[in-house]
């Protein structure tokens, strides 16, 4: 469901054509190997994606995840069953998702500032994220490519790394605008590059 091509010193991982049924949501997730055998440094990436993708995102998992949930390669693991109940087996390693990158238009190309790159280890592993909306009466068809463009660690200045800050003290009443707000509170001076938000349509 998601293969490998090398590009001189860069990545491409594509997930093939994919099937999703009429008016159905079909997100899925597909964990793999890198295919580097030292650790990278990625200063540049490129999401393409067909039209109807709600969006897509490359995890990694947190340190602590018990080495029980980690699942099996390159297997695809939707979370919804075919008459669109959750498949809560599937969805237990999202506790554990930390954001590498990801976007929610259907082509993205985002370079770090010159100097900046984020590092993944030798033999790194991705959890590769896919979500698509049909409200089509008929099947359409899903397709992702994900470029990472390396850099030589000569050229890192520094490394990037990604925060996870949630708030998942929401209470939203209907049809109302509202404003909420939490703060983060840092023992040292950080930089901030880029935020990224997560939107969903009722």
């Amino acid at each position: 469901p998601c293969y490998l091509q090398r590009q001189a010193k860069d990545f491409r991982f594509i997930i093939p054509e994919f099937t999703v049924a009429p008016n159905f949501e079909r997100e899925f997730f597909v964990y793999k190997k890198l295919g580097n055998t030292e650790p990278i440094y990625v200063n540049r990436f490129e999401i393409k994606m067909k039209q109807n993708s709600h969006h897509f995102i490359l995890y990694d998992f947190d340190p602590g995840m018990p080495s029980l949930l980690i699942p099996d390669l390159d297997k695809m693991r939707d979370i919804r069953n075919p008459d669109g109940s959750l498949n809560f087996g599937n969805m237990i390693q999202m506790g554990y998702h930390t954001f590498v990158m990801g976007t929610q238009t259907s082509y993205l190309d985002y370079s770090f500032p010159e100097g900046v790159a984020i590092s993944f280890p030798a033999d790194a592993k991705g959890d590769f994220n896919s979500h698509n909306i049909n409200k089509k009466a008929t099947a359409i068809a899903g397709e992702v490519y994900v470029n990472l463009h390396t850099t030589p660690v000569a050229n890192v200045k520094k490394v990037a790394k990604s925060l996870n800050l949630p708030n998942q003290n929401l209470n939203l009443a209907a049809r109302q605008r509202t404003t909420v707000t939490k703060s983060f509170q840092f023992d040292k001076k950080i930089s901030i590059i880029s935020l990224t938000s997560h939107t969903h349509q009722l």
